[in-house]
């Protein structure tokens, strides 16, 4: 059983040490670490040799994602409290923050369903435990609604891979389904790398083939041709409640037996032209999702729908009926919605500016949209991703 160490003196350093570095962990920290208190030993070439070069005297606990075994295994011996932010075995007990891989494989299925895709390729996640767990939890969603994932053979985006994916096209055509084929990355990069595989084929994404990714790596989309739709998995979130948590540890000096593990709730889908097809039965359906996605921020009624489709509204409102689950006018809303939604937990940009962007006629007609779609008010469902505000 491990004792955290007991705060001896009023130093309140705490180490930060990202062997995978992501800027949005640091900001968390940074940012809860003003909050309580702690100055951020964050050593900007740490040498893993010469960890024990640290005095235990100079921090009093850490905040680590680590990648090596013997970074892992010197900083096991400091007898200071831990937060790891990855799945690393430590030799003792620690405390862990990880992101909820159950729900991010959740919102990747409802993302992937929702634009008409339920048979999915994602790329084999070779036993890693954090991609393991998404693609489970994709996999169950699907099965619970008919759909399936194929997981492919090859663990990296190789030749292997690019076969893989062409067959997996070339048997949707062989059964009659002329659509877009879908395709689930764990991660951006994984993403990113699928993408150019695609480009390359002289496939055309999102026309041929949706991307789905995870991270929502702002640097990496500047570099993507396609913009990549992504998980927001909330490295921020993460950062910040490490620096809770940690808090709450040197305070109790609870002795720990176990790893204790803490899991934080993605942000949400960050939709982009990757996933912007929609993959209906009916053509003059997905046609009609297609063009109120493109312009539901432009404060478009049914009607509207109809005469961009030349159609009769009478029509529209029946094919929705036999087709799709909500109405013409209900899916407007719908996805006005989704994206007031996506700007609460992205932005602090006011309620005013939100219901404008996304189609709203005045603030009120958006609460009153938001809270009968959502079950809260914009105000109380932006509290829950507040750790940006901080």
């Amino acid at each position: 059983m491990y004792f955290p160490y007991l705060i001896m003196s009023k130093n309140k350093t705490i180490l930060l040490l990202l062997e995978w570095y992501d800027y949005r962990f640091h900001s968390g920290v940074a940012q809860a670490a003003y909050k309580y208190g702690y100055n951020i030993l964050c050593p900007r070439h740490p040498d893993i040799t010469k960890m024990d070069n640290f005095d235990p005297l100079e921090f009093i606990g850490c905040v680590t994602l680590c990648q090596r075994n013997d970074t892992v295994e010197n900083l096991a011996r400091k007898k200071v409290p831990i937060i790891e932010l990855g799945h690393i075995p430590y030799p003792r007990p620690i405390h862990r923050v990880l992101p909820d891989n159950r729900i991010i494989g959740e919102l990747a299925a409802d993302h992937l369903m929702e634009h008409g895709y339920k048979h999915i390729i994602t790329i084999n996640h070779d036993g890693r435990k954090m991609y393991k767990e998404r693609i489970e939890a994709l996999q169950r969603t699907l099965e619970e609604c008919d759909g399936s994932v194929q997981m492919t053979q090859s663990k990296n985006v190789d030749e292997c891979f690019i076969n893989e994916l062409k067959t997996f096209a070339i048997n949707r055509k062989n059964q009659g389904i002329h659509k877009p084929c879908a395709s689930f990355a764990c991660s951006d990069l994984l993403g990113s790398d699928i993408i150019s595989a695609l480009l390359s084929l002289d496939y055309r994404v999102p026309n041929d083939f949706v991307v789905l990714g995870v991270d929502n790596d702002v640097l990496l989309q500047e570099s993507l041709p396609i913009k990549m739709s992504s998980i927001d998995t909330n490295p921020e979130g993460i950062g910040y409640k490490a620096i809770e948590l940690l808090d709450e540890v040197l305070k109790s000096n609870k002795p720990l037996d176990k790893d204790d593990i803490t899991y934080v709730k993605p942000k949400g889908v960050i939709c982009r032209q990757s996933t912007s097809i929609f993959n209906i039965d009916n053509k003059v359906v997905s046609d009609a999702l297609n063009w109120i996605h493109r312009n539901f921020h432009r404060g478009i009624q049914a009607s509207n729908i109809a005469e961009a489709l030349e159609v009769s509204q009478q029509g529209l409102q029946k094919l929705f009926f036999e087709h799709h689950e909500r109405t013409p006018g209900q899916e407007i809303r719908y996805q006005r919605v989704r994206a007031v939604a996506s700007l609460l937990r992205q932005t602090n940009v006011n309620l005013l500016e939100i219901s404008k962007s996304c189609g709203f006629t005045n603030v009120d007609t958006m609460i009153v949209n938001f809270r009968n779609e959502m079950g809260v008010t914009p105000g109380r469902y932006r509290s829950q991703f507040i750790v940006s505000n901080h």
